[in-house]
């Protein structure tokens, strides 16, 4: 029997019970990417899956940094994206990433730090953003605390040449939104963040108006929001009030994201604490208030900012959740991306989605696949 068929199998088997016995679990998780992904567009969703659009999506991407001092990667980060990782990301329809350096070789007036020990300031050479070309990466949100690092000209800079080299960068107050057509449907990508130089997400009407403008243009719509408290003391999603964090206001990101479905966005992907958050579905749209970091060279991670998510989404004609995979990634050799046989990034998402939203109507299974219940 081929591999995929009896993958299928499996799922089928699985799906009337609760829990899954340990050992179907590495069956689930371990297979071929490319077996995985010819089961899982043959599942039998409600609409025909002929009909869905996959969407791949990590988080935060800082892959080194030459200011103040050099942490780059060896090789020109040729081995910064584990091999088993990149079919995930090449073979979806759409692939998003967190961009979160500037570019540029050298020299640059960086911006001035009052506290040392909070503020960070990222300077990437452009070609170390080639392992990001060959992984497939569609999308790269700019929209961040770190666009700004050295001043307007490179911020600009920055999103010419990501454009240049064939990625869609968004977020920035003059351009918040991209169009685009993909697999067969017109798609516009919004970014918004609290920090200076992006489209400010605390303006909830400008925001408003600007989801309704891209809705307006668009089938499929997907909204960026970078924002929140960052460390592993910040994993649970508040609600009531917006999160201060070194003194600076970033943002209600449950208010907003509920704000931007309300508006037409039919999917939510949150990223800036640096660590997984839970999902929340919402009207059926998905919510994703975190992915946490995903390559983040040379900086020391705790284990909540190790493990991370590379999420798979199917979504329907009309921009309904229709399922998910959960890859759990774990960075390796200081920052490097690579498949985590733990799992450990989707113990993570169950525990935070299941306590933060559990109203939510969003079934997540011991093997990563999550479903609408």
């Amino acid at each position: 029997m081929p591999y995929y068929l009896l993958f299928l199998c499996l799922l089928f088997w699985a799906c009337g019970s609760e829990k899954l016995e340990p050992e179907v679990v590495p069956a689930l998780l371990y297979q071929s990417a490319a077996d995985s992904l010819a089961a899982v567009r043959d599942w039998p969703l409600p609409p025909a899956p002929k009909d869905s659009f996959w969407l791949a999506a990590v988080g935060d991407i800082v892959p080194g940094t030459n200011h103040p001092m050099v942490l780059l990667p060896p090789h020109l980060g040729r081995d910064l994206i584990g091999e088993r990782l990149l079919p995930y990301l090449q073979e979806a329809d759409l692939s998003f990433g967190n961009f979160e350096t500037v570019l540029r070789d050298s020299g640059g007036r960086a911006k001035a730090c009052y506290d040392p020990k909070s503020c960070f300031r990222f300077r990437l050479p452009p070609v170390y953003v080639k392992p990001f070309q060959r992984a497939g990466f569609d999308i790269l949100n700019i929209a961040s605390n770190h666009m700004d690092d050295f001043g307007r000209a490179d911020r600009l800079n920055t999103e010419r040449q990501l454009q240049d080299m064939g990625f869609m960068p968004a977020g920035l107050a003059h351009r918040p939104c991209v169009y685009f057509v993909r697999a067969g449907r017109s798609c516009a990508f919004c970014a918004f963040s609290p920090f200076y130089g992006s489209f400010n997400m605390k303006d909830t009407a400008a925001v408003r108006a600007q989801i309704r403008k891209a809705k307006a243009n668009s089938e499929l719509l997907i909204v960026s929001l970078h924002g929140g408290a960052e460390g592993p003391e910040y994993r649970h999603q508040p609600k009531e009030k917006p999160e201060i964090f070194l003194g600076f206001n970033r943002g209600n990101l449950y208010e907003t994201a509920h704000l931007c479905v309300d508006a037409g966005a039919d999917l939510i992907i949150g990223t800036g604490p640096h660590v997984s958050r839970g999902m929340e579905l919402y009207k059926e749209r998905l919510i994703l208030y975190s992915l946490g970091n995903f390559c983040t060279y040379s900086f020391r991670m705790s284990r909540y900012g190790a493990h991370a998510p590379l999420l798979r989404l199917a979504l329907g004609r009309e921009g309904q959740f229709l399922a998910g995979q959960i890859i759990p990634i774990v960075q390796k050799h200081g920052g490097m991306p690579r498949l985590d046989p733990k799992g450990l990034a989707i113990d993570d998402l169950r525990e935070l989605s299941r306590s933060d939203f559990p109203e939510s109507r969003l079934w997540i299974r011991e093997d990563g696949w999550f479903f609408r219940e």
